[in-house]
């Protein structure tokens, strides 16, 4: 069994999961968490020891704060630790430790609470499910870089189209109370994040190709039309290949991408928990 999982689950026992007790604490950074690292003030901060002061003290609240809602969120599926902690596979205990401790580390330095549930979610999947522990890390790294607000975009990307609400965008607009160009710079760090795709690289071949193709064909006609002129003596019919219209599918409509899937799956959906 994984040390850091074997003293939770000992703690969640005694009744203590509500608060971030000291054994768990201890325990964590002895393997090495670190959850409060990133609590240490600004250099620039530190100079004014009163504004230092209150600055760690808010930091180190919010953290506890956020580690005992960590916790929380984790003790809601219990009976998947409680089946992890089994384990008698040291390299799987050593994975499942460092799981949690991602884990942690994220929800202590989480400047939004609601991310959490999403935090403890995507480490109860990737217990339950096995996941690699380098495509764990990717995920918590993308996870870090996103508001709710996006994550609420990305949600509904995942939909399909019946089945999202009608005039949806303008309900996250209202519902976060942001402006129209708030909203469209989420959708843009969600593409450059590479959990939405813009269907306009997947048509630009296609377009790229009719027009090379139709250019063929109207030199082809150029030529004849050329030959025809010189040659007003023939009595041979001139022939041209009556060119369509290049038709194009180059468009900008934005869609949620494989990893943008494969994400929702891991933090988001609890249907594979």
């Amino acid at each position: 069994m994984g040390n850091v999982l074997d003293t939770l689950l000992d703690a969640i026992s005694n009744n203590l999961a509500d608060e971030v007790k000291e054994e768990l604490r201890t325990e964590t950074f002895g393997i090495g968490g670190e959850i409060m690292a990133d609590i240490a003030i600004d250099t620039a901060a530190g100079f004014i020891p009163i504004v230092g002061n209150a600055i760690s003290g808010y930091r180190r609240n919010k953290a506890l704060k956020n580690q005992s809602l960590y916790i929380q969120e984790l003790c809601k599926r219990l009976d998947i630790l409680e089946e992890a902690n089994n384990t008698q596979e040291e390299k799987l205990s050593e994975k499942i430790d460092d799981l949690y401790i991602i884990g942690s580390e994220t929800s202590a330095k989480a400047k939004q609470e609601e991310k959490i549930k999403y935090i403890s979610n995507g480490v109860l999947n990737a217990i339950k499910h096995n996941f690699s522990y380098d495509i764990s890390i990717l995920y918590f790294s993308i996870l870090d870089r996103l508001t709710i607000l996006e994550i609420e975009i990305l949600k509904q990307y995942n939909l399909p189209f019946y089945e999202r609400e009608e005039m949806w965008d303008k309900k996250i607009i209202d519902d976060f109370n942001i402006t129209n160009e708030g909203f469209i710079a989420a959708k843009k760090n969600l593409l450059r994040n590479g959990l939405l795709q813009n269907k306009t690289e997947n048509y630009l071949q296609h377009d790229i190709d009719e027009l090379i193709d139709s250019m063929e064909k109207a030199q082809k006609d150029i030529i004849n039309i050329a030959d025809y002129i010189n040659n007003n003596k023939s009595k041979k019919r001139l022939k041209v290949s009556h060119n369509k219209k290049t038709k194009h599918k180059t468009k900008d409509s934005i869609s949620i991408s494989k990893l943008g899937n494969a994400f929702i799956k891991y933090f988001i959906s609890e249907d594979t928990l």
